[in-house]
């Protein structure tokens, strides 16, 4: 899995991840959102390069989004793939997990 930081404005840090979101990097991609979760007031993590997740990857979207809210942060996970969609979908969590706009058909 590949990462990137964006710092989109003051305040709102966008991570990019891209390839397979699985229990191997899952260690990786929990400490890269929850260190923008401590230093920005709202986080979005884009998962339009994800070709596959698996549950450990749900546990740390969910972890970290209790992590946000603990602190007083808006949390969205952004551009999910139809497979990401499902998987969320499934779970019961793209609607809390996901904005409106991105949480669609």
């Amino acid at each position: 899995m590949r990462t990137f930081v964006v710092d989109k404005a003051p305040g709102h840090v966008l991570v990019c991840l891209a390839g397979e979101f699985d229990m191997e990097v899952a260690p990786q991609a929990r400490e890269v959102i929850l260190t923008a979760i401590r230093n920005a007031e709202r986080v979005e993590v884009d998962l339009a390069r994800v070709t596959f997740l698996d549950s450990t990857a749900i546990n740390v979207l969910v972890a970290a989004n209790k992590a946000a809210r603990a602190r007083g942060s808006a949390f969205a996970v952004i551009n999910p793939t139809a497979r990401a969609r499902r998987l969320l979908t499934i779970t019961g969590l793209l609607d809390v997990l996901t904005e409106p706009a991105t949480g669609g058909p």
